[in-house]
C-alpha cells in the first residue's frame, strides 16, 4: 500500500470552526477563540509534520506497562535459555538434538507448533533424522526471512500448506517493535503470513468448526476471522505520520511476556525451557490442544527486540522475537474465539475534534480564571482527565492521544492568559487614557473592577443607564474675555476649572469635557446603576456638588477680588435619567461621552432664561432630580416649562445655596444685569 500523504482534514474541519466561532454573538469571547483556534492550529500542524511521534510513542508504551497482564493459556513457549546453551555446549543445535525436541513436543499433543529458529540448513548430525520429522508433521510451521537478504524456509516444509511463517518484524524510527505482520509478498509475489499468524490460523482451523479468514471487503482490506473484523493498519493511524505500512499489518496487543511456572509478574504466557521438554518435566495437559512456539530468549544470541515492555526503572530490556509473534497469535485467537476487540484508532476527525476540545478547554481556563495558583491547579486536572480518558481508552482497546490534547490543554491555558493580560493591558490603557484626569483613584478602581461590563475590544460597550448629568457655566465669561487679555483670563480660568473640578472628583464624578468655559460632569458612569438607591446617591452626590461649587466659587470671588481680578457667577443644570454612554470618535481620537434626552435637560436648564436672577450661583433642576433629593437640599418651584428642542412641558426646580448675606450685595458683574432679574417665580408654561 503506498504512503499516504499528510492528513488535509486537519485543515478542513479548522474552517468551519473559524467560520462558527466568528459569528456576532461570540463577539465577547472571540479573541479568547481565536487563541484557541491558533493553539489548536499548532497542536495539529506539529502533530501532521510527525514532531510529536516519539512522545505518543513513548506515553503509548507507558499506559501499556501499567495495563494489568492477561494469561493467555492457549499459547504456549518453549524457550531456549542460556541454561541451555550451557548443557548443550553448540549453537546452533544439532539437527539431532532439534528432531528431539519437536518429537518430544509432539508427544504432548499441541494443535500448532511454530518453530522460531532458522534451519535453512542441515547442521549434522541427524540430519536425516530431522527431515522425517519435520515431513511427518502435521502441526510444524517453520520461518523464512522475507525483508532484506531474506532467509530460505526449511526445505522439507516448502510444499507442505501452511508450514512456512514469515519471521519479520517491523521496528518504528524509535527501533520499537508495536506493529505486527499478518502477511506479506515475498519476491515472487505471494502471500507470506507471519509466524504468529500462521500458528493462529492453524489452530483455529483445527476447531470443531474450523474458523478460515474470510474476505469482507478485499479493496478496503476488510476480512472476518471467526468473531473478529481485521482492518489493516495505515500509515497515518493513532500517532503515526506517514509510517510504511505495505503489507497487512496490525497494532500488536502486549498483554504480558512469556514467564515461567515460578513468575505471576506480567505474565502473559507459560515459558518451558527446552531442556525440561527434553527431560519430560512440562506437565502433560500444559501443551495439549495449545498452540506451542520455539524460540530463542538467551540474551547472547541476539534474537532480541525493543518493544513497550523495555522502558524499565532497570534501564532498557529486550523481548525475544518469539514472545513478539506469540503475542501476534494471542490477540488474533482471542479476537477469533472470544470476541475480544483488536487494537484500534480514532478516525482522523475523531482526534482532531478531541485535540481541539482540549484545547478550547484550556483557553477557556486561561481566559476566565485568574489566580495563577489555581488556573494551574484546573490545567493540571484536565492534564489528569486526559490521562485517565486514554487509559480507560486503551482498557477498551482504543489508542487515543494523549501528548496532543495535554499540549493543546497547556498551549491554550497559557495563550489564554497571555490574552487575557493582553486584553486587560489594553482595557486598562482605554479606561486610563478616557478617565485618568477626570475621576479620582477609587473610582477609576471601581470602573476597572467593572471593566468586563463596559469594555469590550479595547473600546467600550454601548449601553443605556440611569446617570445624574450636570452642566455647568460661566456668566457674561465673553464679556470677560473681551475686557482682559489673554494672560490673565487663563490664568483664571484654569483656577476656576480646578476648583469646580475638583468638586465633581470629590464626589465620585466624572468630568466628562470642557467646552469653552462649560463643564460637563456625569454620576453614574460608566458602571451601570441597576438599583433605585445608586441612582438617588447619584442625584445626591451631583447637587451636592453643585452646591459645594457655589461655594468655592464665594471664596474664588473673594480672593480675585483681593488680587484685583474679576469675579463670576455660574447657572448649573441638573438632570436624572436614562441615557446612552459609550464611546465616539474615529480610531485616532476617541472620547466617552453620554447623549440622551437626559443630557439635553440638563444642558437647557443650564441655560435656560439668562435674565433669571440666580444670584452668585442658580441651580436648576428637574422633577426626577427633585424626587431624589427634596429632602436633603432646600429648593423652590419655578414652574413648568417647555424647554427648547422639547415638545413636554418640564418642571423646574432652584435648588437654593446657604450662602452669606453678604454675597449678594457683592454679586459678580460680569454679565449685566436688567429689571427682570429679580422678577418673582413664573407662572404657568414658559417657553426656554
Amino acid at each position: 500500500m503506498a504512503d499516504r500523504p499528510l492528513p488535509q482534514t486537519y485543515f478542513q474541519w479548522l474552517r468551519p470552526l473559524t467560520r462558527f466561532f466568528a459569528r456576532p454573538g461570540w463577539l465577547p469571547w472571540r479573541d479568547g477563540v481565536a487563541i484557541a483556534l491558533l493553539a489548536a492550529l499548532l497542536v495539529l500542524g506539529c502533530r501532521g509534520l510527525g514532531w510529536l511521534q516519539v512522545w505518543e510513542w513513548s506515553t503509548f508504551d507507558e499506559l501499556v506497562r501499567l495495563r494489568p497482564a492477561r494469561l493467555e493459556t492457549r499459547v504456549v513457549l518453549v524457550t531456549v535459555t542460556e541454561t541451555d546453551l550451557r548443557l548443550l555446549r553448540q549453537w546452533p543445535m544439532s539437527d539431532d538434538v532439534l528432531a528431539d525436541v519437536l518429537e518430544a513436543i509432539e508427544e504432548y499433543e499441541p494443535r500448532t507448533i511454530g518453530l522460531d529458529l532458522v534451519r535453512d540448513f542441515p547442521v549434522p548430525p541427524g540430519s536425516d533424522r530431522l527431515k522425517q520429522v519435520m515431513r511427518e508433521s502435521k502441526r510444524l510451521v517453520g520461518i523464512r526471512k522475507v525483508g532484506g537478504e531474506g532467509i530460505a524456509p526449511p526445505p522439507m516444509l516448502t510444499d507442505k500448506p501452511g508450514a512456512i511463517g514469515a519471521s519479520d518484524l517491523l521496528l518504528d524510527p524509535d527501533r520499537k517493535v508495536r506493529r505486527g505482520i499478518l502477511s506479506l509478498a515475498d519476491e515472487r509475489d505471494r502471500t507470506v503470513f507471519g509466524l504468529g499468524t500462521q500458528a493462529a490460523l492453524n489452530y483455529l482451523q483445527d476447531q470443531p468448526q474450523p474458523i478460515t479468514l474470510e474476505p469482507i471487503d478485499e479493496a478496503t482490506g476488510l476480512y472476518r476471522l471467526g468473531k473478529a473484523v481485521i482492518r489493516p493498519f495505515e500509515g497515518n493511524d493513532g500517532a503515526y505520520i506517514n509510517a510504511i505500512d505495505d503489507g497487512y499489518q496490525l497494532l500488536i496487543d502486549y498483554q504480558g511476556l512469556g514467564c515461567t511456572l515460578d513468575q505471576t509478574v506480567n505474565c502473559g504466557f507459560r515459558s518451558y525451557s527446552l531442556n525440561d521438554v527434553l527431560q519430560r518435566r512440562v506437565p502433560l495437559d500444559a501443551l495439549r490442544d495449545h498452540v506451542v512456539l520455539v524460540g530463542i530468549v538467551a540474551e547472547s544470541l541476539g534474537d532480541r527486540f525493543y518493544t513497550p515492555y523495555s522502558s524499565t526503572a532497570d534501564g532498557p530490556q529486550l523481548t525475544s522475537g518469539v514472545e513478539i509473534h506469540a503475542s501476534i497469535a494471542r490477540q488474533l485467537i482471542r479476537a477469533a474465539l472470544d470476541g475480544w476487540p483488536l487494537l484500534q484508532v480514532w478516525p482522523d476527525s475523531w482526534e482532531i475534534i478531541w485535540i481541539v476540545l482540549w484545547t478550547f478547554y484550556g483557553a477557556v481556563l486561561g481566559w476566565t480564571v485568574r489566580q495563577p495558583m489555581l488556573l494551574w491547579g484546573m490545567t493540571a486536572l484536565g492534564m489528569a482527565a486526559v490521562l485517565v480518558c486514554a487509559w480507560q481508552a486503551l482498557q477498551w482497546m482504543i489508542w487515543i492521544p494523549l501528548v496532543p490534547p495535554m499540549l493543546g490543554l497547556v498551549g491554550g491555558s497559557f495563550g489564554g492568559s497571555l490574552g487575557l493580560a493582553a486584553k486587560e493591558r489594553r482595557d486598562r490603557q482605554t479606561i486610563t487614557e478616557l478617565f485618568e484626569r477626570y475621576v479620582t483613584p477609587q473610582v477609576a478602581q471601581v470602573i476597572w473592577q467593572s471593566r468586563h461590563q463596559i469594555v469590550r475590544r479595547g473600546e467600550f460597550i454601548g449601553q443605556k443607564l440611569m446617570a445624574t448629568v450636570m452642566f455647568v457655566d460661566l456668566v457674561g465669561f465673553t464679556s470677560l474675555t473681551e475686557a482682559h487679555p489673554p494672560e490673565i483670563v487663563f490664568p483664571w480660568l484654569n483656577e476656576y476649572m480646578q476648583s469646580m473640578t475638583q468638586s465633581v472628583l470629590d464626589r465620585n464624578g466624572i468630568v466628562n469635557k470642557f467646552i469653552g468655559d462649560a463643564i460637563m460632569a456625569l454620576f453614574g458612569v460608566p458602571v451601570p446603576q441597576a438599583r433605585e438607591r445608586q441612582v438617588s446617591e447619584d442625584a445626591i452626590a451631583a447637587v451636592s456638588c453643585a452646591v459645594e461649587m457655589g461655594q468655592r466659587l464665594q471664596h474664588l470671588n473673594q480672593q480675585w477680588r483681593d488680587r484685583g481680578r474679576p469675579t463670576a457667577a455660574i447657572r448649573i443644570g441638573i438632570a436624572t435619567g436614562p441615557v446612552m454612554s459609550g464611546c465616539i470618535g474615529s480610531a485616532l481620537r476617541l472620547e466617552y461621552t453620554v447623549i440622551g434626552d437626559t443630557v439635553n435637560v440638563a444642558a437647557r436648564l443650564e441655560s435656560y432664561d439668562k435674565t433669571f436672577d440666580g444670584g452668585l450661583c442658580r441651580i436648576f433642576i428637574e422633577e426626577e432630580t427633585y424626587r431624589h433629593v427634596r429632602d436633603r437640599f432646600p429648593t423652590r418651584f419655578i414652574g413648568p416649562v417647555t424647554l427648547k428642542g422639547r415638545e413636554h412641558v418640564t418642571n423646574i426646580y432652584q435648588v437654593l445655596l446657604p450662602l452669606r448675606a453678604d454675597a449678594a450685595a457683592k454679586s459678580p458683574s460680569t454679565e449685566k444685569s436688567t429689571s427682570s432679574d429679580r422678577q418673582s417665580p413664573m407662572r404657568g408654561p414658559q417657553k426656554g
